[in-house]
């Protein structure tokens, strides 16, 4: 198997867990726990780490679109790469945006 095509793989299944776990703890706390829960309401800033993530994607994703690999030609698109970086995308915005919106929507606190 493929190094960059494993990266994802693995990216990917810990992503998911990761965004279980903190829906778990967000929406079915235990019933013997009183549980404060902080959420990070500084939009601002979350949108701003948000934008850094991305470029920084995107220029490593510039450098391997014009590297010569061992298994792609200079100025080919990674897939693997590419896939890699937009789980990372994605659980960013899930993470940091969608679950904290649904919690506050859920609990009313706005």
């Amino acid at each position: 198997m493929n190094l960059k095509k494993a990266f994802f793989f693995m990216l990917t299944i810990a992503a998911l867990i990761f965004i279980i776990i903190q829906a778990t703890w967000y929406f079915c706390p235990p019933l013997w726990e009183a549980r404060i829960i902080k959420v990070n309401t500084d939009w601002s800033g979350i949108i701003v780490k948000l934008f850094l993530v991305t470029l920084f994607l995107a220029v490593i994703n510039y450098l391997l679109y014009q590297q010569k690999g061992s298994d792609n030609e200079a100025y080919q698109i990674d897939k693997w790469f590419l896939a890699s970086s937009s789980t990372v995308l994605v659980y960013y915005v899930i993470s940091y945006l969608i679950l904290p919106l649904i919690l506050i929507y859920v609990v009313g606190i706005a």
